[in-house]
């Protein structure tokens, strides 16, 4: 039982016709139908007529029905072949019956319906086909519903039909699959539907020669399918030589292909497959493209593929040598080792590879007129094995220049220096220059640079910054100028310089401008005076280099202490005043502070150069009577050169 609802509309305008008769016929043969006001329990009458925005509705049996409308002065309309069908009651299969009987309840309904429902639970089956010409809807709910066929033959085929029918699409989706007793020579076989979708299928620990086999159909999508512990291969496009047995603009995306005891995916021809976000692990060959009939070239897009631990090989681009050959282009895949295989004419290029797992390059081997192209890659990633062309662009290569030439060599040697060297070995005139000169065509044009790279972990760029005023620019930890910026040289002659400073609450490395040493003498630690005397309160050892120190000296007055005279400063030598301008002295008629108070005196800062390593001292000194005094206090250091 199913719900049915329109609107019966006036043209020009789509205005609503009001109290129109809508008549509901079985199709074919046009008796009138019983129709329900609700879900099977009241029965309506038949004709309906349209409310006051020209709607009607009715509930009817699953089954196909013709629509008649009609009201005076208006255009009579017959709408044939109306299907009804409610997914909730349409699945016929019954996970207590047996193969031979789901098996013909199954035919039935794809024979009868476009849509079919496989409702929960796992049903044992024989062969199932569809020859019929209609589109077709095959779902379930996803893994709890589950075909269990016991066939060795095909347990789905879709088709097959002549070329002139090549119009009918096809969706299968949300269902699981396994075998009993018997491998299947597929588990699903597309013969000539166009456009069709096959999704959200489960193939887990089952056996079958091939999970799909596309055996011809234009526009095929297989995506957020599994197939995993496999026994056998997970899908294969097919082309026999035989038309219209062809694969074209196939696409595999999303899919985790784990596992296969023989390959991932079998490639015959597929003008062109695309294979993206996608999974091929644990199988003989990951992808294989093979010799074909119709001697078409398969030509396949990898877009973020990861492949490992794929035994005989990731992508193997077979050719028979002559009309036949596999092409691939590879853009942001993953290869974790492993092997690629090129025939005697396949071609394979590679866009942004940036890495190999666990530190293993892949392994290309080629022979013949075989090529492999290269394009923005970390040559590390990768290792040839025989003689077959190898280009490089844009790569981490060695390149050699020569007076009035560039010859780039493009050759990847694990474990061997890549160098650029530019040298001009005369060493008998001051005129005998070396020069790497790096241009670009003037102020609309982009940034000349130099950049730095370990690739995963940090890069580097310097240049001249054309978008911003011609500056010069150090950029860290980035390879665009303009971002994270750690030194900036501006101005017409570029002789304003500005180096930025740290951006946490770290310490400059010793022997680095910023570096920073201090020593604080603490009140408990206090260095008592004697009047007149010079006493060291602390020191600091400062290697050599250009420093700024400066310090601060606390005093501490005895309970009846007067003082005339409070002196304190910056020394080379212990227990000794420095130079002029290197400290305070202060002097005033006698004064009896508050007893047990501190009174703190700054120090100036002072420049220190130093040709070697050298103690600096805070030193302090006293005039007073009759109680006690004592110092204490911190010296500091920034190095500026």
């Amino acid at each position: 039982m199913q719900k049915y609802s329109d609107v019966v509309l006036q043209a020009p305008g789509a205005q609503p016709i009001v109290g129109a008769s809508v008549q509901v016929n079985t199709f074919p043969g046009g008796a009138p139908a019983t129709i329900y006001s609700d879900n099977g329990v009241t029965p309506q009458a038949n004709p309906i007529l349209s409310d006051g925005n020209g709607r009607y509705s009715f509930y009817a049996a699953d089954g196909r029905y013709t629509l008649v409308i009609s009201k005076a002065q208006f255009t009579t309309q017959t709408i044939t072949d109306v299907l009804l069908q409610d997914p909730e009651e349409s699945s016929a299969l019954d996970p207590g019956a047996t193969a031979a009987a789901n098996t013909t309840a199954m035919n039935a309904q794809i024979a009868a319906f476009d849509a079919v429902y496989v409702a929960p639970g796992t049903y044992n089956l024989n062969a199932l086909a569809s020859t019929r010409l209609r589109n077709l809807l095959l779902s379930g709910e996803g893994r709890v519903s589950k075909l269990a066929f016991n066939t060795t033959g095909k347990g789905f085929t879709a088709g097959p039909f002549t070329a002139g029918d090549q119009k009918y699409t096809l969706v299968i989706r949300d269902l699981a699959f396994t075998n009993v007793t018997n491998v299947p020579a597929a588990f699903i076989s597309q013969e000539f539907y166009v456009n069709t979708v096959l999704e959200k299928l489960y193939f887990s620990i089952v056996s079958a020669t091939y999970c799909i086999d596309q055996v011809s159909g234009y526009g095929t999508t297989i995506k957020d399918c599994v197939f995993s512990d496999v026994t056998g291969t997970a899908i294969r496009l097919r082309d026999n030589g035989a038309a219209p047995n062809y694969s074209y603009v196939a696409g595999i995306e999303n899919c985790d292909v784990t596992r296969c005891t023989a390959n991932g995916i079998e490639v015959e021809t597929a003008n062109v497959l695309k294979v993206t976000k996608t999974v091929i692990e644990g199988c003989v060959n990951g992808i294989i493209t093979s010799t074909n009939g119709s001697g078409v070239s398969a030509q396949l897009e990898l877009s973020s593929v990861y492949f490992e631990s794929n035994s005989t090989a990731h992508i193997d681009l077979g050719t028979n040598g002559g009309s036949y050959w596999g092409r691939a282009l590879c853009i942001a895949c993953w290869f974790n080792g492993g092997t690629i295989k090129l025939g005697s004419k396949s071609k394979i290029t590679f866009i942004g590879i940036q890495g190999a797992g666990a530190g293993a390059p892949v392994t290309i081997t080629g022979s013949g007129n075989a090529e492999a192209v290269f394009i923005g890659c970390q040559m590390a990633s990768f290792v040839q094995s025989g003689t077959f062309a190898w280009t490089v662009i844009g790569g981490t290569e060695q390149q050699t220049f020569t007076p009035g030439s560039l010859v780039v060599q493009s050759m990847s040697r694990v474990a061997q220096v890549v160098d650029h060297q530019i040298q001009n070995t005369d060493n008998t005139s001051g005129g005998s220059d070396a020069r790497l000169f790096i241009d670009v065509g003037g102020d609309s044009a982009g940034d000349p640079t130099v950049q730095w790279h370990i690739a995963g972990v940090t890069g580097a760029v310097a240049g001249i910054d054309n978008s911003d005023s011609n500056k010069w620019k150090l950029s860290l930890n980035t390879s665009v100028l303009g971002t994270n910026d750690a030194l900036v040289a501006a101005g017409a002659a570029l002789n304003s310089l500005s180096m930025r400073g740290t951006d946490t609450n770290d310490n400059a490395a010793a022997g680095f401008i910023g570096e920073y040493v201090s020593s604080t003498l603490g009140v408990g630690s206090l260095v008592t005076l004697s009047t007149g005397a010079t006493s060291t309160v602390t020191s600091i050892s400062l290697t050599a280099g250009d420093w700024d120190v400066s310090g601060v000296i606390d005093f501490l007055f005895g309970a009846t202490t007067s003082y005339t005279n409070l002196v304190g400063g910056i020394s080379t030598t212990a227990a000794t005043l420095g130079a002029q301008d290197s400290g305070f002295d202060y002097e005033t008629p006698a004064v009896v502070p508050t007893a047990g108070k501190d009174m703190a005196w700054v120090v100036p800062t002072i420049r220190v150069s130093l040709a070697a390593t050298t103690t600096v001292y805070l030193v302090a000194q006293g005039t007073f009577t009759l109680s006690s005094l004592k110092a204490y206090g911190t010296i500091s250091a920034r190095r500026v050169r």
